[in-house]
């Protein structure tokens, strides 16, 4: 991005630290095996976002948006 340009959107439903295991699997709203029974639950991933946010370079304009607030500013709550 710093040589070409453009910009980066990371969505998750995470905190500012990243907590517990990175790779993880959900089934019917629990936690299961993401190796046990492939294709049968959903597989997710925690974002560190402070992580981000310090790699990024200081010439970036790095800002963090909490999602509620950004799918409220793309009119959610109007639906």
């Amino acid at each position: 991005i710093a040589d070409h340009g453009g910009a980066a959107l990371i969505i998750d439903y995470g905190d500012w630290r990243s907590l517990g295991d990175t790779l993880q699997a959900l089934k019917a709203h629990t936690p299961v095996d993401p190796f046990t029974a492939p294709g049968t639950a959903d597989l997710t991933a925690h974002v560190d976002f402070e992580a981000i946010a310090m790699a990024a370079s200081p010439a970036l304009h790095t800002r963090v948006t909490p999602q509620g607030v950004f799918l409220e500013r793309l009119g959610i709550t109007g639906w």
